[in-house]
């Protein structure tokens, strides 16, 4: 019984223990994700919890929470120094009391033991204020730098795209007639090289008629009659499709058409004959009309290439300044999505 007495008083003079729990849920997934995904910077939240909860139990943040739950107000110091120290101290025995654990992943309990409960209970919502305090604080800090960066290079962006506007402007108004020059030069070249184009493709059917009425021609009889004559066209038609004009098979039966034709003179001309001869002429002299026609627009090209190859420096120097224009004009666009994007973000 004396034994038992002294232990029972032992236990009586042990000071109580009071403990507050915090259970903290960190739920990472919203309504908002299938909307907004691919429209806003997602942060991490699992990575950004886990490092919060790394950093929480820093030095300063204790301190801070010795604050907030009115811990400091128990130490007795005589001078700053000393209360300083003892400040430390409390620092390093406070942060070893408060427990953080993790038992699964996104779940959370803060726990900690005082014999006043309630200090226990103010570091308890201390640690649970900042931890939700310096997670969105980080946040929304972290967006509003972003944003005033984001409008600093708006606003510079804004003044550039002015100035190459106006050096654009001044450059059309200084150099307004080479430019009207050498813009009347492209479209007159545009239109000359569409019309060789033209000339080119008649000229390559008319020289295929050309040789269509030749072929035709040696098939027909000059005279009205003649077997021998007739005979003697087909097979001319038939060599000359095989040789080449000065062939001695050629150049026979020429002869003997000729002999034959003379001696046929009294006979009257074929009307067939005659006809595919004028269109022979006209299509020849088409032929000849084309060619000419074709070297002067060649001509006329090689003069405006030539003309155009005088003046090149204007034309680069405004393709220049309007590629740096434009270039700026991306750039500010891009930075105007984004800050658009960064207040999407903002508001989820």
């Amino acid at each position: 019984w004396a034994a038992a007495l002294i232990g029972w008083f032992a236990v009586w003079l042990i000071p109580d223990k009071y403990e507050s729990r915090a259970q903290v849920f960190v739920q990472t997934e919203t309504i908002l994700e299938p909307v907004l995904n691919g429209f806003t910077a997602r942060p991490d939240y699992s990575r950004r919890v886990e490092v919060m909860r790394l950093q929480l139990l820093t030095r300063p943040n204790v301190e801070e929470i010795i604050l907030r739950s009115g811990l400091d107000k128990t130490i007795e110091a005589k001078t700053p120094l000393e209360r300083r120290a003892k400040m430390q101290s409390m620092v390093d025995w406070v942060a070893s009391q408060i427990k953080i654990e993790s038992p699964r992943e996104m779940y959370f309990i803060i726990s900690y033991k005082h014999n006043d409960p309630k200090i226990s209970r103010a570091v308890v919502d201390a640690v649970l204020n900042m931890l939700i305090e310096q997670d969105l604080g980080a946040s929304l800090t972290e967006s509003e730098a972003a944003r005033r960066r984001l409008d600093l290079q708006i606003e510079e962006y804004e003044e550039k795209l002015v100035a190459n506007e106006r050096a654009v402007a001044a450059f059309r108004a200084q150099h307004s007639a080479e430019l009207t020059s050498l813009q009347g030069e492209t479209r007159q070249r545009e239109m000359k090289e569409n019309e060789l184009v033209r000339v080119s493709d008649e000229l390559e059917r008319t020289k295929g008629r050309v040789l269509t009425l030749q072929n035709l021609i040696s098939a027909t009889p000059r005279r009205a009659s003649g077997g021998e004559l007739d005979r003697l066209r087909v097979e001319l038609a038939g060599v000359r499709s095989q040789y080449e004009e000065n062939h001695p098979d050629i150049r026979g039966v020429l002869a003997r058409i000729e002999e034959l034709e003379k001696e046929n003179a009294s006979l009257s001309a074929n009307p067939e004959f005659v006809r595919l001869q004028s269109e022979l002429r006209v299509a020849q002299d088409s032929v000849v009309a084309l060619e000419a026609r074709e070297e002067r627009l060649k001509t006329e090209l090689d003069a405006l290439d030539f003309a155009a190859g005088q003046a090149p420096a204007v034309e680069a120097e405004l393709r220049q300044i309007v590629r740096e224009y434009e270039q700026t004009q991306k750039t500010y666009e891009e930075l105007l999505a984004r800050r658009d994007r960064l207040a999407l973000t903002r508001s989820l």
